[in-house]
């Protein structure tokens, strides 16, 4: 579920806020999609002018936190 507000998931919640135990709950238990991306919109149109994948996401924390994010991120991708 996406909030209507940010368009932000769960998900990208906890990639951004760098917790590894609530992504992997949430793909493994919710079926959380980690391809779904963060889509940006035009706010007059709704029409999505572009999108943020979840890696990226993960390379707003810091360096050793965004390489355990993108680690788990490819494992349960795979």
């Amino acid at each position: 579920m996406v909030a209507w507000d940010h368009g932000l998931s769960p998900l990208h919640l906890a990639i951004l806020n760098g917790h590894l135990d609530v992504i992997e709950l949430l793909v493994a238990e919710y079926g959380a999609d980690i391809l779904l991306p963060v889509k940006l919109v035009n706010p007059r149109t709704s029409d999505a002018k572009a999108a943020i994948m979840t890696l990226v996401l993960a390379l707003s924390l810091p360096s050793e936190r965004a390489k355990s994010v993108i680690k788990l991120l490819l494992k349960l991708g795979t």
